[in-house]
């Protein structure tokens, strides 16, 4: 595929923030998968985590979110949210430092599917 083509960006109007309700329009019948920060970094933007995850849930979409601005800053629920899965980082906002580990949550109801990319980043055909 190709990203010039095939990737939906949620384009913000001002360079700052993201308006939710035009995130919620991009997701079509096309959106396989929603991918989105927690935290705008430039404004400090909060996304409804919740609200985005019931509005992709109700049009069949995957969501996940990168937290790595929020972990350690708001209180995250993500099981409680029905979150597909979530990324973040420790180095930020849990005062890991440099080199500190990442993390993934996936949600239970994933975990007997079988991965798409077998092998390291798939080289195994």
């Amino acid at each position: 595929m190709n990203p010039n083509e095939d990737l939906i960006l949620a384009q913000s109007a001002d360079g700052r923030f993201l308006e939710e309700h035009e995130i919620i329009n991009l997701m079509g019948e096309e959106t396989a998968l929603v991918f989105l920060p927690s935290v705008l970094y430039r404004s400090g933007q909060l996304l409804d985590i919740q609200r985005l995850t019931e509005e992709a849930h109700r049009r069949n979409i995957p969501i996940g979110f990168d937290c790595c601005h929020s972990v350690g800053s708001v209180p995250h629920r993500f099981d409680e949210w029905d979150l597909d899965f979530a990324v973040w980082c420790s180095y930020k906002y849990l005062n890991a430092g440099p080199g500190s580990t990442a993390f993934l949550y996936v949600n239970k109801r994933h975990f007997n599917h079988e991965p798409s990319l077998a092998g390291w980043f798939g080289y195994i055909k």
